[in-house]
């Protein structure tokens, strides 16, 4: 089986793509023929290059994945430049400021960012590709 260009034609949104796993998904994706939405709360620049320069399609966005208003802003984004969101990785999470908490206090909220907030605007607008299901690495 093929594994070249198993995302063509597909719109892929990465938040928390600037560096790191994020970018590494990124570019992994765009690899394989999707077109890219880089999401972060930093410059995306870097990433965009190198899929822009290896002949992918790519836009940076910057988001704030703990406000609706700024995930909403980069849903409007992705849908302007390539019409549709396929898939959704959630690579960003919200640590302004850590205390020293359980864990349990924690994660509700973070399983909220990575996973409830960004689905809520792309949902109704995804494309022809069915029920999406975003990988969740927050």
């Amino acid at each position: 089986m093929s594994t070249q260009n198993l995302l063509e034609q597909k719109t892929i949104v990465v938040t928390g793509g600037a560096a790191g796993i994020g970018q590494a998904f990124a570019l992994g994706c765009a690899a394989q023929g999707a077109n890219l939405v880089v999401a972060d709360m930093n410059s995306a620049d870097e990433t965009v290059t190198a899929i822009q320069q290896a002949g992918g399609k790519a836009i940076g966005v910057k988001v704030d994945v703990s406000n609706q208003e700024s995930l909403n802003a980069m849903a409007d984004a992705a849908l302007k430049a390539f019409g549709r969101i396929d898939g959704l990785v959630n690579n960003a999470a919200y640590f302004r400021e850590v205390k020293l908490t359980p864990f349990e206090e924690r994660q509700p909220s973070n399983q909220r960012v990575a996973s409830s907030k960004p689905k809520s605007k792309a949902d109704p607008k995804r494309g022809p590709s069915g029920v999406a299901k975003p990988p969740n690495m927050a």
